[in-house]
C-alpha cells in the first residue's frame, strides 16, 4: 500500500524470498504506516509527490494508510526512517521477514477507519529543496484539507524560454495560494525574475 520506500538491495542479503523476482524488472520496497516489504515493477515506482497529484492519498481511509502518510511526512521532513522500519531492514534476510510481490504496490482498501483519531492530513513539511531537471521544489507545504488535494503554499521555480526575448532563459516562480474569494478553490501565482506576477484562479474543472 503506497506510500513507501525504495530500498538498496546492495544493502539485502542474498537469502530466500527477496531474489524470487527478476530484479531486473522490480524494485523493492517497504510500506510506510505497515512496514512489510513487497517487491513490485519498477514501472510502478514514483514519486511520492507524483502520487499525490494522482490523488492517491484518497484511495484509503484505514489507520494504517493515514499513520503511513504521517510517517512519509516526517520521511521527508527530517530524513529518517521510523525506527522499527530501520529494524525490520536488518532482519530482512530471516525467515520471520514478509515479502509480498505485487503489480501496483497499492493494496485494496476499505472505506472505514480504524481509528478516527489517526485520520490526519500532511500538516507543513520542512524539507530540502527537490530537484527534477530544471524543476526545483522549495516548499510542499501543506494540503488544505483532506479531500482537496492542493497544496496551499506550494512553491517551485522553474527555467523557460523568456516570452520577451526567445534567447534567454528565464526563471519563473510558481505558487499555489489560499483564494481569498472562494476557499475551497485555491489560487494560482506565477512570478518572473522581472517581478512581474500573473494569478489565476482554479474553477474546480
Amino acid at each position: 500500500m503506497w506510500p513507501a520506500v525504495v530500498m538498496d538491495e546492495s544493502n539485502v542479503g542474498a537469502r530466500g524470498v527477496l531474489k524470487l523476482a527478476r530484479v531486473d524488472q522490480s524494485v523493492l520496497v517497504q510500506f510506510f504506516g505497515t512496514h512489510d516489504f513487497a517487491r513490485i515493477r519498477s514501472k510502478y515506482a514514483i514519486p511520492f509527490l507524483n502520487g499525490l497529484l494522482s490523488s492517491l492519498h484518497l484511495k484509503c481511509k484505514q489507520a494504517r494508510f493515514y499513520r503511513g502518510l504521517d510517517e512519509a511526512k516526517m520521511y521527508l521532513s527530517t530524513q529518517q526512517l521510523p525506527k522499527n522500519m530501520l529494524q525490520l531492514q536488518k532482519s530482512i534476510g530471516s525467515d520471520e521477514c514478509r515479502v509480498k510481490t505485487g503489480d501496483d504496490g497499492i493494496d485494496s482498501c476499505d472505506d472505514t477507519l480504524e481509528d478516527d483519531s489517526l485520520q490526519q492530513t500532511l500538516d507543513c513539511v520542512q524539507m530540502p529543496p527537490i530537484e527534477m531537471g530544471n524543476l526545483r521544489v522549495t516548499s510542499l507545504d501543506h494540503f488544505h484539507n483532506n479531500k482537496n488535494i492542493w497544496p496551499e503554499g506550494y512553491t517551485a521555480f522553474r527555467k523557460f524560454t523568456s516570452i520577451k526575448d526567445p534567447n534567454l532563459l528565464m526563471s519563473y516562480k510558481m505558487e499555489v495560494l489560499r483564494n481569498p474569494q472562494l476557499k475551497t478553490r485555491p489560487m494560482f501565482r506565477v512570478t518572473t525574475e522581472d517581478g512581474e506576477q500573473v494569478s489565476t484562479k482554479s474553477d474546480g474543472n
